[in-house]
């Protein structure tokens, strides 16, 4: 299989992305809030306390995401 082939299979999945957990629902789901859009979804996985930001990739949790400082700068 050519590179090009192997690069696009990589990235046909669905991508990961950041959310803030607003809960849980009693079935092993956590109510998430993504930080891009602020739409709601549910994904698998409660072992990251409500409030923390975590990476979402195809309906699970994968990880705690890390709170990074935000600066603005004028020029």
């Amino acid at each position: 299989m050519n590179p090009w082939q192997q690069l696009n299979q990589l990235l046909a999945g669905d991508q990961p992305f950041v959310a803030r957990v607003l809960g849980f629902n009693g079935d092993g789901q956590s109510i998430l809030e993504s930080i891009d859009s602020g739409q709601k979804s549910l994904a698998n996985g409660t072992k990251i306390p409500a409030g923390k930001l975590v990476y979402v990739q195809s309906g699970a949790i994968i990880n705690e995401a890390p709170v990074l400082a935000v600066y603005q700068f004028e020029v």
